[in-house]
């Protein structure tokens, strides 16, 4: 019998030593147990008695039990002992609660009465061949017996219609038999390629005769004595020939067709819709977690209709986010055809697109988990009046009838406000990019990066049985269509060997194909190739857990200076942990002798073991042991402190020796050793497969050490690189030669503005620009994206809220500034490799599209890149050599657009234009001719001259007027902040407007009798007093006496203050905290004033709730020397009342490191620009310490407690319109 098992143990109802679940059976055994859903690494250990099915305190396994069913289950947790006899398991689910909180629930799998295999093969079948299938059944009754047993079996296409193959069957089979015996159809394969679906219906009713038998008492509680019992089973075959799939040519020629559009502002009664706020789960970053509510299934929202109501705005309005979470509404879409490639499309006509969570979610429907076809993000400048609406697509692959859109709003600011929703059915995707890639040598490969195997989703292939084949075809014409030649996966996407496990009875479909194996397959049929991603999370083969007390005793993890766990984390230095990565390696690249199109490796370089700690870290005996011995001589060793196993303050001793004098000869050490390990685990790879790449990718700026590193050697003003190096990464130390592995650097796609300036950085470009298999892998997942550093969708249900789907698309520039990591790449880097996170492409494949068009025509090049600083204007012109043509790669690393010219020693040769497919004919210059172009912000172009050895000329820059005007004024602003910087008055509260706590003045004695006009307080005054009115309100206050109610009439209502200097600040800090007698109250903030002859306003929308909130709006980019009169505005924008209270404006000043590190940067800035290195310029001059001193600066709102007199910011800060951001 196979069940599954669930338990839920609180943590605070046993110690945790005894948390967790085991599994015994008094009498037989338990063959096998697994985490369900499963996953490559962990799960139920066996023991002497029985199982530990786990250690947390929920789970879900599937067992294979063999025992009498008089037998029973025992189940132990926390000294608690709980009974189950199997033949209760029989009658149905049960759910056992013992106190004080254990909960067990156990039941049979609904196919276990069916044992279904293909003879042979891998679960496919060439076009019209002969599958043998076996087919035994397993049923189970209170006594043996003898029971009449009907099946019927039919082989149904995946997406439904006729049969095309049937067969039946009538026997006597005896139950309760420990290996039942089976029989074994011979199926012809239907020629047709595809996924096919083995639907087997059996049913069965006893024959023996059951007078005063415990069968009889069995069957007689039953609703129906004389009711059959019946089981069905669905597993698949998938079709599929050799030839490789025909793209749809002429899909461009098909009409399109609507499938749904939706007016979100005319929502009709009988659309499912719902709406709310979702509690924020992640602090930092931009993830979120899609809400229960969202996620009713369809059957139950054709019920409801009107689905479920939550508190917030209509549908077409989504607020700021507020302490109550974040504002969302989802509405259920129709997918007539699903599989097949649609277009979805949705209109932001206010607001900050960039704000806007697109999430497209298949809830399930009762047939597995939930899952996310479609996780995005819109993107853009914000959405004023009179400016036109914007409208955002991106493909996806619905499988889903009835899938579920979810829209989110991220902003703690402004709310979003959507037009329209369109799905859009296509008939296949356009054709491919025209690529022209070199002949005679080696080319450059474009890749898609899925972090995670969930990121499949998107393509189609449903859940299990699932269409793996769509699948695989979805993400063949996908990679085609955007012009990439690779693809990078985790390793862990095969399922097979998981879905056979338990005898074949883990999971309903057991015979279909392996899900990585087959996409291998098809991309190896379709001209491409693939790269597996090392997952390093886990025990490694033949070790004990890192986090296992087993593993520190025998110094197989990092150790701290205190002799304890840095984290749950291998010590790659350790001899053992060498050999169990080797084997690692080994086992996964093996694959490649049967998958050819496995072409490589991927090991992101911070996760796990794949780097060392921070420089206090990896100091366990035998670690420090070998440094000693092979960093200084016999005589010098004498001397070193903390050598020896069983001096008590040994670490100690450690820990000052390496933080003193042995802290460069540790790093170096280190930092070889790291090397020494990827150059072995390369040549590994070589011998196992060869012609397989290993490639490494450089940390961004994540969670872990290196993340935090990089953020410690920023602050002090250090080159980023030594941030590399206290990890143990320093590739000046690696090994050259034939065997290394190819380095990527790795670029995050991150709301931290730190991670743009590193993503950047020519310090950290000049190791990797070294290297001979150099590239770059954009998009590394953002600070917080990942929990315990894992990405298996167990890990993203421990995170998320709601059914655990917890999304992270990053919103990327529009225009020119999106190209820029792609530009970085060719005009530094001269990158052989250029990898892209899909959530980079999702939506914006049309750029890649382009790209790919230029970056594929170019042959690969071994040398090392002239460096960026010797190019004019930043224009990186290379000449490169293949076959019998020369080509030259141009590329523009500014955000300025600009025309080069050349000159090529050829006057007969062709010259194309190999990114745009033109011929150009350039102007006969003497035994030469000139070539002019024109290069867009971060634009790329491939030159092919049809002759060998041409040689080119220097490139003249010809920038325009305004290009140049454009940098002399950014030159001039980097002045004035820098002058500013030199003279900026201390930090604190500004001396605003009087009584900022809107007090009450104190009663008169006597007071006339009349009826009073409300009154503004003193130092405010009413710019309408027909709009409305203001006055001091005694009436529940935020603190203190009184509060500021501005009443609106006729909106809006406006209030102004009395000028108040704010001279020789950068910025202003607006705080108050706000309520209105209504959800939802508009309110416009904002500041203004006068500061060197020139007027100054800025403004912010908020959105008001009838609670009190704080809110904090930030003005930047002051006049030089501030403000000599500022004012504060507010305005009333609905009917109703507002009030105001504890206002407090505050000049923020940059600490000293921060003010040394601003000043450093712009001093830098300027040097650049005087020495027209305009590609540095451009760098520094976006730094995020040039930002932080004069731009927006964003925080979520978070609800506080605030003191009168020194209040504490708990809203967002923001910059008002937001300017425009030069790199």
């Amino acid at each position: 019998m196979t069940v599954e098992v669930s338990w839920k143990v609180p943590p605070s109802s046993s110690p945790v030593e005894n948390a967790g679940l085991d599994l015994e059976v008094s009498e037989g055994r338990i063959v096998d147990a697994l985490v369900w859903p499963a996953r490559s690494r962990g799960g139920p250990v066996p023991r002497a008695n029985g199982w530990r099915l786990g250690n947390d305190s929920t789970g879900r396994v599937r067992a294979r039990i063999e025992a009498p069913l008089t037998a029973s289950l025992l189940f132990r947790s926390g000294g608690q002992v709980v009974r189950l006899p199997f033949l209760a398991i029989l009658d149905g689910p049960q759910r056992l609660v013992t106190p004080p909180s254990l909960e067990i629930g156990v039941e049979r799998v609904g196919w276990d009465a069916i044992a279904v295999d293909l003879e042979q093969g891998d679960g496919t079948a060439a076009p019209g061949a002969m599958v043998p299938v076996s087919i035994a059944f397993n049923v189970l009754t209170p006594e043996p017996t003898e029971v009449a047993l009907k099946c019927s079996a039919e082989l149904i296409p995946y997406r439904g219609g006729d049969p095309v193959w049937r067969q039946e069957l009538h026997d006597v089979v005896a139950t309760d038999v420990l290996a039942p015996t089976g029989k074994v159809w011979n199926m012809p394969a239907p020629k047709a390629e595809g996924t096919y679906i083995l639907e087997v219906r059996t049913s069965w009713e006893p024959l023996a005769n059951l007078e005063s038998s415990r069968l009889v008492r069995w069957i007689r509680r039953r609703r129906n004595p004389v009711a059959a019992t019946s089981a069905v089973r669905r597993v698949a075959l998938t079709v599929v020939g050799s030839s490789p799939a025909k793209w749809d040519k002429d899909a461009s020629g098909v009409a399109e067709q609507e499938v749904e559009m939706i007016d979100l502002a005319r929502l009709r009664g009988e659309r499912p819709s719902a709406s709310g706020r979702a509690p924020v789960q992640v602090s930092g970053g931009v993830a979120w977690s899609v809400p229960e509510a969202a996620l009713v299934e369809a059957p139950r929202r054709d019920r409801l209709r009107g689905w479920i109501t939550r508190a917030g705005s209509e549908t077409a309005v989504l607020p700021a986010s507020t302490p109550a979470g974040l504002a969302w509404s989802a509405l259920g879409l129709k997918v007539p055809n699903p599989g097949r490639p649609h277009r979805l499309s949705v209109t932001v006509t206010g607001g900050h697109p960039s704000a806007l969570g697109v999430a497209l979610i298949d809830s399930g429907g009762g047939r597995g988990r939930p899952r996310v076809l479609l996780d995005a993000c819109a993107s853009g400048p914000p959405i004023l009046e009179g400016t036109p609406v914007a409208s955002f697509s991106w493909l996806v692959w619905p499988d889903d009838a009835s899938p579920v859109l979810v829209l989110v709003n991220r902003d703690a600011v402004a709310p979003v406000q959507l037009g329209s929703v369109t799905l859009t059915e296509l008939p296949g995707l356009p054709a491919p990019p025209t690529i022209t890639e070199p002949s005679g040598s080696p080319g450059r490969g474009l890749g898609l990066y899925l972090a995670g195997p969930e990121l499949l989703d998107r393509f189609g292939g449903g859940t299990v049985p699932g269409d793996p084949l769509a699948l695989s075809l979805n993400v063949a014409r996908y990679l085609t269509y955007c012009g990439a030649s690779t693809i990078i996966m985790p390793e862990d996407l095969a399922d097979r060997s998981q879905r056979r496990a338990l005898d074949g009875q883990a999971c309903e479909d057991p015979t279909g194909p392996d899900r990585l194996d087959l996409l291998l397959r098809i991309l190896e049929r379709q001209g491409l190739t693939a790269w597996l991603e090392l997952a390093t999370d886990g025990p490694l083969p033949g070790l004990p857990a890192p986090d296992s007390a087993e593993a520190l005793a025998k110094g197989l993890v990092r150790v701290d200076r205190n002799g304890l766990a840095d984290g749950p984390a291998y010590h790659p230095l350790n001899p053992e942990v060498r050999e169990a990565l080797k084997g690692r390696v080994a086992k996964v690249i093996s694959t490649r002798k049967t998958r050819p199109a496995l072409a490589g490796l991927l090991i992101r370089l911070g996760p796990g073991p794949t780097l060392l700690g921070g420089p206090d870290t990896g100091m366990d005996d035998l670690t420090f042991a070998r440094f000693v011995r092979e960093t200084f001589g016999p005589e010098a060793s004498r001397d070193i402190p903390g050598l020896g196993t069983t001096a008590p303050g040994r670490f100690e001793a450690r820990s000052r020796f390496l933080a003193g004098p042995g802290r460069m000869p540790w790093l170096t050490w280190r930092s070889r050793g790291i090397g020494a390990l990827y150059t072995e685990l390369s040549a590994t790879v070589h011998r196992t497969a060869p012609g397989a790449t290993l490639a490494v990718a450089t940390p961004a700026l994540d969670d872990g050490p290196a993340g935090d590193e990089a953020r410690r050697v920023d602050l002090a003003g250090l080159a980023p690189s030594q941030a590399w190096r206290a990890v143990g990464l320093d590739l000046e130390t690696w090994p050259t030669g034939e065997e290394v592995p190819v380095v990527l650097r790795g670029v995050g796609l991150s709301a931290d503005e730190l991670s743009h300036d590193l993503a950047t950085s020519p310090e950290l470009d000049a190791p990797v620009i070294a290297r001979a298999g150099r590239g770059v892998l954009v998009g590394l997942e953002e600070p917080g994206a990942r929990i315990g550093g894992s990405r298996s969708p167990a890990a993203q249900v421990r995170a998320g809220g709601g059914r655990g789907l917890r999304l992270t698309a990053m919103p990327l520039p529009e225009g020119a500034t999106g190209d820029e990591l792609m530009g970085h790449a060719v005009a530094a880097l001269d990158a052989r490799w250029v990898m892209l996170a899909s959530s980079a492409v999702a939506g914006h494949e049309e750029r890649v599209r382009q790209f790919a068009r230029v970056f594929r025509a170019l042959p690969a090049s071994s040398a090392s890149p002239t460096p960026l600083d010797r190019q004019p204007f930043g224009v990186a012109v290379r000449t490169l050599r293949s076959g019998t043509s020369t080509y030259v790669s141009l590329a523009n690393d500014t955000p300025y657009p600009v025309r080069v010219e050349t000159l090529l020693g050829s006057r007969s040769a062709t010259v194309e234009d190999l990114g745009r497919s033109l011929r150009l004919a350039p102007e006969v210059v003497g035994e030469g001719s000139r070539l002019v172009l024109d290069l867009h912000p971060f634009g790329v172009a491939a030159i092919r001259v049809g002759a060998p050895q041409v040689k080119v000329g220097p490139v003249t820059p010809y920038p325009s007027e305004a290009v140049l005007a454009g940098m002399q004024a950014r030159y001039d602003e980097i002045s004035t902040q820098l002058a500013r910087l030199s003279r900026t008055p201390p930090g604190g509260v500004v001396a605003g407007p009087p009584n900022p706590g809107f007090e009450p003045a104190a009663t008169p004695v006597v007071q006339l009798a009349g009826v009073h006009e409300p009154t503004p307080p003193g130092g405010w005054r009413l710019l309408d007093d027909e709009a409305g009115t203001a006055e001091i309100d005694t009436e529940q206050p935020h603190t203190g006496r009184g509060s500021l109610r501005l009443n609106a009439e006729t909106p809006p209502a406006v209030i102004l203050s009395d000028a108040f200097p704010a001279k020789g600040y950068a910025a202003l800090t607006v705080q108050a905290w706000f309520r209105s007698d209504h959800a939802d109250a508009k309110v416009r903030l904002w500041i203004e004033g006068e500061g060197g002859g020139q007027p100054y306003r800025r403004w912010s929308e908020l959105t008001v709730q009838p609670d009190w909130v704080a809110h904090a709006v930030r003005g930047s980019e002051l006049p030089a020397d501030g403000l000599a009169a500022a004012r504060i505005r507010f305005e009333l924008l609905t009917p109703g009342s507002l009030w105001v209270d504890d206002l407090r404006i505050a000049g923020a000043v940059p600490t000293e490191p921060e003010r040394e590190n601003t000043r450093r940067v712009l001093l830098a800035a300027l040097h650049a620009y005087r020495k027209k290195q305009y590609a540095e310029f451009a760098r520094l001059a976006g730094s995020h310490w040039v930002r932080s001193s004069s731009s927006v600066a964003v925080r979520a709102a978070e609800p506080t407690t605030a003191d009168h007199a020194e209040m504490i910011r708990t809203g967002k800060a923001t910059a008002l319109p937001s300017n425009s951001l030069l790199r």
